[in-house]
């Protein structure tokens, strides 16, 4: 917690307003009346900007265009703002989903699949009136964290286009909010049909405001930037973890009794943090529990490491519902990290697994043991770009790591009617003919897939390091209840070195404290995606690093940027 005294409360108070920082409020009601304008005005407006950063004052520039019959303008603003939202579509429990029809083998020789429901049957309109609004529960709530304005003292201009083009600083106060995550791509998933979803987002969103001489005032969206949170290092140690291994395939009224049973112990070495851009290698031993006569046999295990967003902050009853939640891997944004270059990136393939064999028991159930593999370790990659853990008001990001057994099935375990479909029409072979044929027994047989994830903390990538000292405290959490998160403020670009030349506790002062609103859509107004759906959005910080780094000695415009490129951080922002 940062502490001030109150004696300086009053002098800095007073120099903000000298430096030019008191007329950006933090604006919640207001919202632009759009109008009508002519169809044959076009309005555009872009900004270059670094990511905000804690306890930074960034510099950017914007740029607006007129082109066309346009009305003459009384004034220019630009803003940014901060939200997030959550969608829900939960099925209601007093309308039960049909149950949906299963695909049907047309053909035992070919396995060629049609579906078990004739797509002009009536029974296909019941199972689509099963989707109707009426039958879900659908939720839609936005929480807008700040929006700030900062007038453009831009001069009158005649004729066509007319384009403008001013610098602009925002003071960030040291409150860390949530890092930028990239949703402009697919949500992974479907909200259609009989499953329940759930939607989070956020977005940091710079715009253009115009008021028209007609009393109009028109919003143009000038992109999307990002924020990263300044998080110190945590060394917690080793992390010794023990992850089932089901198969997902097995439906309850095909389960094996006498299938054998796997798991994982699953050691994380003493940090060697799961950093962005970091290489973790980690130790795997495979352990089975089963009756000694069984022939299945474990072969290989993959690693991989993926993005993960869980829901947070929502209704319970919401929570504890099977859902699908859209846009849980999404990678983060960021003008501060390079992107990788992937001549360096390790593939990670699959490890071969090797287990004592097994002494074969006289009678024909044989007897139950618990054996364990040789230890093996595996490399597993973690993105430039992987979301850091982070909690935010809808949703918690992090890491998942998905452990993949390739087991060789018992010869006397049946196929479930998944695998049923999916293994290819092949003849059976005895096993002297392996030796003639190009594959082993191994690849023929249908093997057991069994996989198993674990939640891991992902730390900010190491070239940020620097902008957070070991010794320096971290910032406030922007859902702190203490009342000391704060929000941006846009500031005079002429005073920025005076800005600078104070302490961060001292330009804190300045920022505002963080009011947030919540509001609710209309019934039957709800959306899934309302932020950026197919819309093509800019992220401003690509913008800015195509400006500065054509700037660095010996680089030339396009050239590419390689992880261990340092500079790139250190220039982004200056």
């Amino acid at each position: 917690m940062l502490l001030r005294s109150r004696s300086m409360l009053l002098p800095l108070s007073t120099l903000a307003i000298s430096l030019g920082v008191g007329s950006a409020q933090l604006v919640v009601e207001q919202t632009p009346d759009l109008g009508i304008l002519p169809t044959s005005c076009r309005v555009g407006a872009w900004v270059r900007a670094p990511d905000l950063v804690p306890g930074e004052i960034i510099e950017g520039d914007a740029r607006i265009k007129l082109e066309g019959e346009c009305p003459d303008v009384e004034s220019y603003s630009l803003g940014l703002r901060f939200k997030e939202r959550v969608f829900w579509k939960i099925r209601n429990p007093d309308a039960p989903l049909p149950t949906q029809p299963k695909p049907l083998e047309s053909n035992a020789t070919s396995r060629n699949l049609v579906p078990a429901l004739d797509l002009w049957n009536v029974d296909q309109d019941i199972w689509r009136r099963a989707f109707t609004k009426e039958l879900w529960d659908l939720h839609e709530e936005e929480r807008l964290g700040f929006e700030i304005k900062w007038p453009l003292s831009i001069e009158r201009h005649t004729g066509t286009p007319r384009v403008f083009v001013q610098n602009f600083s925002v003071l960030v106060p040291y409150t860390n909010y949530p890092p930028g995550l990239d949703f402009r791509h697919g949500g992974f998933g479907s909200a259609l049909g009989g499953k329940n979803v759930l939607n989070a987002e956020f977005i940091y969103e710079y715009f253009s405001e115009i008021q028209w001489s007609n009393g109009t005032r028109q919003e143009i969206p000038a992109g999307i930037t990002a924020f990263t949170p300044l998080i110190p290092d945590v060394f917690p140690g080793d992390a010794i973890l023990d992850v089932p291994l089901p198969n997902r395939d097995l439906e309850q009224s095909q389960v094996d009794l006498l299938r054998s049973n796997y798991s994982a112990k699953v050691r994380l070495p003493d940090m060697v943090q799961a950093a962005q851009g970091s290489t973790v290698n980690v130790n795997v031993t495979v352990l089975r529990s089963g009756y000694t006569n069984r022939t299945d046999k474990p072969f290989s295990i993959c690693l991989r490491h993926s993005s993960e967003s869980t829901p947070a902050f929502v209704d319970p009853h919401v929570k504890s519902l099977p859902h699908e939640m859209l846009h849980r891997r999404s990678l983060q944004l960021s003008a501060l990290v390079p992107e990788r270059d992937y001549r360096d990136f390790v593939h990670t393939g699959c490890t071969p697994v090797e287990f004592p064999a097994l002494a074969q028991g006289g009678a024909d159930t044989g007897v139950i043991a618990i054996t364990s593999s040789s230890p093996v370790s595996v490399a597993v990659q973690i993105d430039n770009h992987a979301p850091i853990s982070f909690m935010s008001y809808y949703q918690r990001s992090g890491g998942r790591l998905t452990l993949d057994l390739c087991v060789k099935r018992d010869s006397s375990e049946p196929l479930t009617d998944r695998e049923l479909r999916r293994k290819p029409l092949q003849p059976n072979y005895d096993e002297d003919d392996y030796d003639w044929l190009p594959f082993t027994e191994d690849m023929h047989t249908v093997s057991n897939n069994l996989r198993g994830n674990i939640s891991i903390s992902i730390q900010p990538h190491p070239v940020l390091d620097s902008l957070l000292p070991s010794q320096q405290q971290a910032p406030v959490h922007y859902l702190s209840d203490t009342g000391n998160a704060r929000t941006p403020i846009f500031v005079d670009p002429k005073m920025v070195n005076e800005l600078r030349a104070l302490t961060t506790e001292e330009r804190d002062t300045m920022a505002p404290i963080a009011h947030p609103r919540i509001s609710l859509a209309a019934e039957g107004e709800e959306v899934v995606e309302r932020y950026f759906g197919r819309k093509s959005i800019i992220y401003v910080g690509e913008t800015w690093a195509k400006k500065v780094l054509p700037s660095l000695p010996g680089r030339s415009k396009g050239s590419q940027v390689h992880s261990n490129d340092v500079e790139h951080a250190l220039v982004v922002q200056a």
